[in-house]
């Protein structure tokens, strides 16, 4: 799958740009979200679609120095939605299953949810050499129990 992007605005006074981002196969009339009144797409003076669901907005936080023209590139490029092409994508093929038919027993029923258990950050000592944090065996014991715990928890709800 190969992106492609384009910057379709600028407001100074945001310090921001719009960026939008396409495919082959989703094209900017594809995703195109603003109609006129008799169904057509309302169309930009250059003939592309006023707004698109891939119309993605940019505060450009540097200003001193300026952006460069490869900075701006750097920001649009890195912000390219892959993965919710890939999902989009995959719906339009009919060799992936995405019916979601899993979730018609889902419908409708209350769960409690748990909060997930994070590890904690590790960092190590910026001032002692030859020093690094490890996780203790009783710490990870304990990562592990919770875990396992919210696994049960969840498996039971079902």
């Amino acid at each position: 799958m190969e992106v492609k992007y384009k910057i379709i605005d600028v407001d100074p006074s945001q310090h921001s740009i719009v960026v939008r981002y396409y495919t082959d196969l989703l094209s900017e009339d594809s995703l195109a979200t603003s109609f006129n009144s008799d169904g057509s797409i309302a169309r930009r003076s250059d003939g592309s679609p006023q707004r698109c669901q891939t119309d993605y907005n940019f505060n450009l936080w540097q200003t001193n120095p300026p952006l460069t023209t490869d900075d701006i590139k750097k920001i649009a490029n890195d912000g390219a939605p892959y993965d919710w092409f890939k999902l989009k994508h995959d719906i339009l093929d009919p060799n992936v299953d995405t019916s979601l038919d899993v979730v018609s027993e889902l419908l409708n029923t209350q769960f409690d949810a748990v909060k997930p258990v994070v590890a904690p950050l590790i960092s190590e000592t910026s001032n002692t050499s030859n020093t690094s944090s490890t996780l203790s065996e009783d710490h990870i014991e304990k990562l592990i129990e919770g875990i396992l715990n919210n696994s049960s928890a969840n498996n039971s709800n079902t």
